[in-house]
Parts: C-alpha cells; structure tokens; sequence
C-alpha cells in the first residue's frame, strides 16, 4: 500500500490523486464503494386523500419490469391516512416530498419536476393501476424512436371496486395525434412518459390551465415534437362513478375550447378548424333529450326521401 501511495504523489497534487489512494486503500482493505448514478426514471406521483387505492397504485409501481426509477410521491396536504400508508413502504426507490398545505396538482407536479433526477418522467395517479410491463415498453419505444418525446397507452376505464367498464384505444401515429388533438385531448395524462428535457423548451405545468393542465402541455410539446400512443393496454384508469361535479366539468369544458381557439390563432391549426370546434360545441350545448330527438327526426327524414 505505502509504495502504491507514494508512487501516486509523484503525480500532480489534485482531487483525481486524492481519489486513486482512497480507491487502492478501499481495495487492499475490502472496502466497496458504490458509485451513484441518476435513474432512467422518475415517477412523479402527487397525493390527495388517496387512502383507498394508495396501497394499488404504489404496489404496481414497484412491480415494474423495469426497475430503474426513482419513484418521487408528493403527499399533498392530505387529511386522510395516506402519508401515513406511504411511509410504511421501505423500498430504497420511493422518495417522499410532503406539501405543508395543499397546493393542488399542478404546482404539485411542477415542485416534482424540479426535483426530478431521471432522463424520462413517468406520470402516475394515486387511484390508477400501471400493468407491469408499462414501464419497459414505454422505454423501448422512446429509445428505438428517438424523434418521439412522449408517449401514452391504451387503457382500460375501471370503476371504484376495479370492474372493467370499457377499453380505451387510442391514436396512435404522432401524425394522427397531431391531427385530431384539437378536437380532443388523446392521451391518458397518468399513462404518460416523457422525456425530461423538453421542459427546458416548453416549460412546466402552467397554473393558469387547471384542470386541463395536461391538454395545454399538449400542445405545448406539439408544436415542437412528436408524441406517441401505445395500442397495447398498459394502464387502468379509475373513474368516480358519481362523477365529476358539475362546475368542474363546465371550467373544464370552457379552458379547452379556449385552448383550441389558441392553438388556431397561434397557427398550429389552420383557421378551417374553426368551424369544427364551434360545431363541436354547439352539439355540446344542446341538452342530451334534444340532441337525441333532433338525430331520430333527421334519420326518419332521410328513411322517407329514400323510399321517394
């Protein structure tokens, strides 16, 4: 050891010299050092009163194929017992961030970027089921299509108790995606992966976008990449059988359209698209019972100018 060591002071005084004789010593004492790396993923995972499904969703994280993740779960100021379910996980992999208030998801999801280490980030909800395999075929995708920066699957709808009520295929084609996203949002927020840095040239979550958060990030990343979808059905999506109240679903309803008419006026679109997006909304205005009538009088027109 000591001939070893004076052989390494011959050379330039520095920290690499410093670390080659912690390295020999390491060695001729047994010693093992690990050297740490960044993961390939950081799953953002934000948390609100979740107590229900907490245990679901965080066992179907850990028991990914995949298993290079950081797995980041932000408690956001819950009343209920979910921190204390989430602390009773051990895995080295889980890293738990506690909101002193609750700050709603979409500053939860921006202090989880910030704080991000991995190359993709993996969303995920509190109340949803990520398959196994989701996280090794999100990745293989994105490494064997480098021109891709995010991507979405399929996904089954399931209620409260888990029961499959319908399966959900989306588009697929960045070009298909582009196409119809503005008439709709296509790609299931929680089932998505991304590549981290594009934040760099799109930005964060805006807060002024809530609850249609991820359908600005949409466009945001459209306009300068391309996003994917998978066909294979590596999620499952719990919906509240209640449903969404009311004010909710009309704020949303109305940031939407106001999105649309911004990504035509921002000329993503062209202005065609104008006349869609009004047509889409008028539909959407009509009560259910009208729309329904107006569609058994247009078809009982058209049965009796065809037997004309």
């Amino acid at each position: 050891i000591i001939i070893q060591i004076k052989w390494l002071l011959l050379l330039k005084n520095g920290l690499t010299t410093q670390i080659l004789i912690i390295l020999i010593l390491s060695h001729q004492l047994g010693l093992k050092f690990k050297i740490m790396s960044s993961p390939k993923i950081t799953v953002l995972m934000p948390v609100y009163n979740c107590e229900k499904y907490l245990n679901e969703a965080i066992d179907s994280i850990l028991n990914q194929t995949f298993k290079d993740f950081e797995f980041l779960i932000i408690n956001d100021g819950s009343i209920d017992k979910s921190l204390e379910i989430i602390k009773k996980y051990k895995d080295n992999r889980i890293k738990i961030i506690n909101n002193e208030k609750n700050l709603g998801i979409v500053k939860t999801l921006n202090r989880g970027l910030k704080l991000a280490s991995g190359k993709y980030i993996a969303r995920m909800d509190a109340d949803d089921i990520s398959m196994p395999e989701r996280f090794e075929k999100q990745i293989e995708f994105l490494e064997k299509n480098t021109d891709i920066v995010l991507v979405g699957t399929a996904f089954n709808v399931i209620n409260e108790n888990g029961k499959l009520i319908e399966k959900r295929i989306l588009p697929t084609s960045p070009e298909e995606i582009k196409k119809k996203l503005i008439k709709a949002n296509i790609l299931c927020h929680p089932s998505v992966m991304f590549i981290k840095k594009i934040c760099s040239q799109i930005g964060l979550y805006d807060e002024n976008w809530q609850y249609v958060e991820d359908y600005d990030f949409y466009f945001r990343v459209a306009n300068k990449f391309k996003m994917a979808n998978l066909k294979q059905v590596l999620f499952s999506w719990r919906v509240n059988m209640f449903g969404t109240c009311t004010t909710r679903t009309k704020i949303q309803k109305e940031k939407a359209l106001k999105l649309q008419l911004r990504a035509i006026s921002d000329r993503q679109y062209s202005s065609f698209y104008y006349y869609l997006i009004i047509r889409s909304f008028i539909i959407n205005i009509i009560p259910y019972f009208l729309r329904k009538f107006i569609k058994k009088y247009i078809l009982k027109r058209k049965l009796i100018i065809e037997d004309m």
